[in-house]
This record gives C-alpha cells, structure tokens and sequence, in this order.
C-alpha cells in the first residue's frame, strides 16, 4: 500500500497587503454543493463532487468543521472534511495572494463492482474558504478557491489521474453538530476498512460547540 506523508499548506498572513477580493455566494436555499479537483498538468481531468449531505459544527466563534457526501452516508462515493480555521472579513481582511485559512481532506471510493475493487484515496492539503454569514447559524453559504490538494494516501490499486490538483466550489451548510462528528466516525472507519490499517480523516474539535444564536 502506498502511503505518503501529509501537507500542511498553511501559510502566514502577510499584514500591509490589499484586502482580498472574495466570491459571490449562492442564496440560502437547500443544502448540499459542488467541488471540482482539477489537475494542474491537465486541465481536462476533473475530479466532480456533487454532495447532497452538507452539514458544519462551530467549535469556536470563528471556526467551523464540515463534514459533506457524496451518495448515501452508508456507501458513498465521495466524503469531504474541512476544518475553517479562522474566517476572514470581507473587505477588511489583508492576506498575502498565497495565504491558506482552512485544512481540507477528500476522500474519494472506488465502487465495489470497478475494475479496482474496493480502493480508496485521500487527497490532502489546504486553501481558502469564504462564509457568507458568522458560525452558529442554522444555514451558512461557503465558497473555496485556490486550494492545493495531492494524493496523501491510498489503497494499492487506487489510480490518481490528478496529480496536485486545485479544488474550488461552493456549498450550503446546515449546521448539525451531533452529525458531524457522527458522520465523521464513519468516514474515519471505513478509510481503516479500506486502507487495511488506521488513519484519521479529521479529529474531534478541542473546544466545546458555540451556542446557537
């Protein structure tokens, strides 16, 4: 099984610079959204996410955890887990053009019946979020962009056709802190199914869940 080390992507804030010019979000509607991993050395391989499960939790007043599938939570095809580090303000945050403010890990499943059985891969790294309201509310909209993700690890027939990949999109969250890290057991378990070994997509946030407002 081949296994790598993981990316940490952060990088410091670099005070002084412009403040930094941010995506329009979708209108609160359903919840659920799209990421697409698109390869730096080819830009016709594309990797679509189309999650319909797309909840968060608010450790801090700042933070937020997000845990989205693909398909149903007991068979999907892809699972996301983003940790938003620090939210930014519109128009009054100054960060350096590389500046990274969330940790973001997409585990992809191979279907059973594919010609590599039950593989799975785990693309790691870290970018930019955007949310369009404060953490703790019952639904917020998110946008990321410029976020670096490459394979970290993965069953030994799983095919990565990326390569380091960008990964943008948008979503609508719908806060459910019990959920979350329910869902996030589950993704953690059936990566150690199929990986044949441990690996933590993720772990429990250190500070207690921020009222609801």
């Amino acid at each position: 099984m081949r296994r790598i080390g993981p990316v940490l992507l952060l990088s410091v804030l670099a005070l002084g610079m412009g403040a930094c010019t941010l995506p329009q979000l979708p209108p609160i509607g359903g919840t659920g959204g799209e990421l697409n991993l698109r390869s730096a050395f080819d830009p016709d391989a594309v990797l679509q996410g189309d999650f319909d499960t797309a909840i968060y939790s608010a450790p801090t007043p700042n933070s937020v955890k997000i845990v989205l599938f693909e398909g149903p939570v007991d068979d999907p095809s892809k699972a996301c887990v983003i940790r938003l580090l620090w939210k930014p303000s519109a128009a009054q945050t100054p960060i350096d053009a590389d500046a990274t403010n969330a940790t973001i890990q997409l585990v992809v499943f191979e279907p059973s019946d594919s010609p590599a059985g039950e593989e799975i891969g785990v693309y790691s790294g870290a970018g930019y979020m955007f949310i369009k309201h404060r953490p703790g509310r019952a639904r917020i909209g998110a946008s990321v962009w410029q976020a670096t993700l490459v394979l970290t690890e993965s069953s030994g027939q799983f095919e990565d056709r990326l390569g380091e990949s960008e990964l943008t999109g948008r979503l609508i969250l719908e806060r459910n802190e019990p959920a979350v890290e329910r869902l996030n057991h589950r993704i953690n378990a059936m990566v150690a199914t199929r990986l044949g070994y441990p690996r933590l997509v993720e772990a429990e946030p250190a500070s207690p869940p921020l009222a609801a407002r």
